[in-house]
């Protein structure tokens, strides 16, 4: 009977920061994809799905071919595409296009509070220019929000770039 007490106070004890490094990794996880999203839609010349994705879920539109619609017939929302895409940062991806390879780099960043989650990602953004490749550091900072429905949505909270990972 001590030897199962022992062993399972050991499973007990393993158990919750087990449950912690994996909860911490699926939340990177999702961060990943969700950046990589963003990403893809400044590579494929769609800056009006991007600039959704900086806003909170409850007021985000559907990611259809109806958005440009919405943005036309809306014109405060216009505006804040023009200024959206005149962010150097934006500006460039958006220049750059396909010509970009974005890979990820690291997680600089993760904290909890409450029913959210903070992410800073880095991703290392390659691309050719007159023969020669050349790269540049992007910051991606997230925040991840439980919602009450027990979901969990997602929202871009700025991008930087060009960044100096630590120790560089």
């Amino acid at each position: 009977m001590a030897r199962a007490g022992l062993l399972l106070s050991l499973v007990f004890a393993a158990a919750a920061p087990s449950d912690w490094l994996a909860y911490r990794r699926t939340v990177r996880d999702e961060a990943r994809q969700f950046s990589s999203l963003w990403f893809r839609f400044l590579r494929e010349d769609e800056p009006q799905k991007a600039h959704q994705l900086t806003m909170a879920s409850q007021v985000r539109h559907l990611l259809d071919h109806r958005l440009w619609a919405f943005y036309r017939s809306d014109p405060r929302l216009r505006q804040q595409l023009e200024g959206y895409v005149q962010i150097p940062l934006v500006h460039t991806l958006l220049s750059l296009g396909p010509k970009a390879e974005v890979r990820f780099y690291e997680t600089g960043s993760q904290t909890h509070e409450n029913n959210s989650d903070t992410v800073e990602q880095l991703y290392a953004v390659t691309y050719e220019e007159e023969g020669e490749k050349k790269s540049f550091f992007v910051a991606v900072e997230m925040v991840r929000q439980k919602l009450p429905t027990g979901e969990a949505s997602w929202r871009i909270l700025q991008a930087n770039g060009p960044v100096r990972p630590e120790g560089w």
